[in-house]
């Protein structure tokens, strides 16, 4: 039988139904060790999960799904002793390390020295030698596991990858989105093309971790004056109905959710802590541009100064999208604040779990009295009573 996919936590869940799982194992057991299906299901570990409850996976990296996608093919063409999660990868790829960070000796060699980017790997199965950092590492590693592996080089795997495609809307408009399309390689080329995203990935991997690491150090050593604010959309909130006719199922308002959490140093000078300070915007207006960013962090900043929080200076942390945080709109307002102001910006896509939990805080506690009958949301207003 095939194995539960494995998640952080130690949890398992199940590929398949219970009773799908249970008629499989019938027509493998012998008749000796035949059980009923409710005995069956009652033997299921503590920590392996029905199919109904496995979790959706959503928002990840798009280069590290990539990198996942590539060795669970892998691993399914038979392959054994593939790393398909990254940490481990990454672990066996790269040199030894005593900090968080991986060693610098093995991000100069994952850069070219003329262009300052990423090497790619083109090394073909036969030609893995030893060495000690870098992709031929894997190989070698695989071959030494798979003494079969090269009988199975000329095999065609079929393959899941994530893409940009080009789509034309309703309205013919041509638009460029990701999206998840077949792939066909064969063996060997699916392996080098695997080292190669893997070996980009380590760069990708510190830069998202230093870029955390610069958050968390900014926050710690704030200075009196001094806001560090992280802003950012969330998903737009839903007005749906606990008890909903079938006419109003197929047609839902929204409400715009800009999250904006500060940071700064508690203005009683007796006192030398940092204070979080969370602020929830909700719009009906749906423009997620950069004169609606523009709109909320002004009204944010006049609620910080009715409370007499003084500020100098600030360091806005924010994701690279262009429309919203990262063209001329938002320098120009930078340029025309009486504030030094200091942009930064995750563009690793590794998220920003800050504003990310203070929006998913409120929609929770609004699902909840949605699903208890205790509140009816019908548009932005209602939402913002209830808040």
């Amino acid at each position: 039988m095939d194995a539960p996919d494995v998640v952080n936590g130690g949890k398992r869940f199940l590929r398949m139904t219970v009773e799908e799982a249970w008629m499989k194992y019938q027509e493998q057991a012998t008749p000796e060790y035949k059980l009923s299906s409710s005995y069956f299901a009652k033997l299921r570990p503590v920590d392996v999960k029905k199919l109904g409850e496995t979790p959706i996976r959503s928002c990840l990296c798009g280069k590290c799904a990539n990198v996942e996608l590539e060795g669970k093919a892998i691993s399914g063409a038979g392959v054994e002793g593939v790393d398909v999660r990254i940490e481990p990868l990454l672990k066996r790829m790269l040199c030894p390390t005593r900090n968080r960070y991986q060693n610098s000796r093995c991000l100069r060699n994952a850069l070219d020295p003329k262009t300052k980017r990423i090497k790619g790997v083109d090394v073909p199965i036969h030609q893995a030698a030893r060495c000690r950092c870098g992709p031929e590492k894997v190989l070698q590693f695989l071959l030494e596991t798979n003494p079969d592996l090269m009988d199975k080089r000329d095999d065609i795997i079929k393959f899941r990858h994530w893409e940009n495609i080009e789509k034309t809307t309703r309205k013919g408009k041509v638009v460029t989105v990701e999206d998840q399309v077949w792939k066909e390689m064969r063996l060997e080329e699916l392996i080098d093309f695997w080292l190669e995203s893997a070996w980009k990935l380590a760069y990708h991997n510190f830069l998202a971790r230093w870029e955390h690491r610069q958050f968390q150090e900014i926050r710690k050593n704030l200075r009196w004056g001094h806001l560090l604010k992280v802003v950012d959309f969330a998903q737009n909130f839903l007005h749906k109905y606990q008890d909903e006719v079938q006419s109003s199922h197929w047609e839902h308002s929204q409400t715009t959710v800009f999250p904006c959490v500060n940071y700064f140093r508690c203005p009683n000078s007796r006192c030398s802590r940092n204070v979080m300070w969370e602020q929830l915007f909700l719009s009906p207006c749906k423009d997620h541009d950069h004169s609606v960013v523009s709109s909320f962090v002004n009204v944010g900043m006049r609620a910080l100064r009715d409370h007499n929080i003084d500020i100098v200076h600030t360091s806005n942390f924010s994701d690279n999208m262009g429309s919203q945080f990262k063209s001329k709109g938002p320098f120009m307002t930078c340029s025309e604040s009486d504030i030094p102001t200091r942009l930064f910006y995750t563009g690793e896509d590794h998220g920003k779990t800050v504003a990310d939990g203070s929006s998913g805080r409120f929609k929770m506690a609004a699902e909840r009295a949605r699903k208890s009958r205790q509140g009816v949301f019908t548009a932005c207003a209602t939402l913002f009573q209830h808040a």
